[in-house]
């Protein structure tokens, strides 16, 4: 009998953001319990509209700033992108590259919405 491993399945959260306005979302990765550790480590994020054209790349010191110990990073895109971003569905994921290990913990859909104040 054949059984599903979903040990190596990223996690799944969907956010969003009124276009124009600043995204600004902490997440805190861990393993048994145990935070991650990110020394060292590359953080990548991906955001594609629904053909997979990538609307948004954001990396260590662009977007993403990682603190070492405790597992945690925080994920910026400032108003001026989001302003670009038509409203819509949208896919992410989040791919922390540690030596040659490459992991993708967290993805989900992101929400633009059409902002009401201009």
């Amino acid at each position: 009998m054949a059984t599903s491993n979903t040990a190596y399945q990223p996690a799944v959260y969907n956010t969003g953001i009124l276009r124009g306005d600043t995204f600004s979302e902490s997440f805190t990765f861990a393993t048994g319990g145990v935070p991650l550790d990110l020394t060292g480590a590359s953080v990548r994020i991906q955001l594609r509209n629904r053909s997979g054209g990538v609307i948004g790349s954001f990396e260590n010191g662009s977007g993403i700033e990682a603190a070492e110990d405790g597992g945690a990073i925080v994920w910026t895109i400032e108003g001026s992108q989001t302003a670009a971003y038509a409203p819509g569905l949208y896919q992410y994921d989040i791919e922390v590259t540690t030596g040659s290990t490459v992991r993708t913990y967290l993805s989900g859909s992101f929400t633009v919405l059409k902002d009401i104040t201009v």
